[in-house]
């Protein structure tokens, strides 16, 4: 099987790690959450002062695997929460700062992800939202407490209650993403971007 998270140091002092499972939109099993923790791990003995967290093609991440989910007994997804909960929060205290590079469709678990993060940046493509409400869910993984700090209560609340994403012009609008980069340069302007964090 192949690795659901790949990493890389592309400049001095900048790691990498991006989602790869394209096949599924970058969708978040246990496999991919036991991954991260993984290499967070590994990214303790390296001189990394930032951090890039991206996906494959045009996805992000479409937050968690739902087939998966769906398999799961009420024990094993309350161990699936729990773990992307304290990977979320791992993140979030992370001891460099953490840049979500949105290259395409965030929602659910991946907008969590992104909110996780420090600074997030975007393609003029990128579409951003937690629409678990329409499957008859909540945010399980931040957004009904991140989010609000983010973009303030009134936005994330039609966010979370309607469940309908924003395109990229608007995430920036409501402070969701700091900027929004050219497709074409987008790899390179985040690494730059980093560099300069770095």
């Amino acid at each position: 099987m192949d690795a659901p998270l790949d990493r890389d140091w592309p400049l001095d002092h900048v790691a990498r790690l991006r989602l790869t499972r394209p096949d599924v939109r970058n969708a978040i099993n246990r496999t991919v959450l036991t991954a991260f923790h993984d290499h967070l791990d590994a990214l303790a003995d390296r001189d990394v002062r930032a951090l890039v967290v991206t996906g494959t093609e045009d996805t992000f991440s479409v937050g968690a695997d739902l087939n998966a989910v769906q398999a799961m007994d009420p024990s094993a997804a309350r161990t699936f929460s729990r773990l992307g909960n304290e990977l979320f929060a791992r993140l979030e205290a992370f001891p460099c700062p953490v840049i979500a590079a949105v290259n395409g469709y965030a929602l659910g678990g991946g907008c969590e992800l992104a909110c996780a993060c420090d600074l997030r940046y975007a393609v003029p493509s990128a579409r951003l939202g937690q629409p678990e409400t329409t499957l008859g869910m909540i945010p399980g993984w931040g957004g009904t407490f991140r989010l609000p700090d983010i973009v303030g209560r009134a936005a994330a609340k039609e966010l979370v209650l309607t469940g309908e994403p924003v395109g990229a012009p608007e995430a920036r609008e409501m402070g969701l993403v700091h900027r929004v980069f050219d497709a074409a340069t987008f790899a390179e302007d985040i690494l730059e971007r980093a560099r300069t964090v770095a």
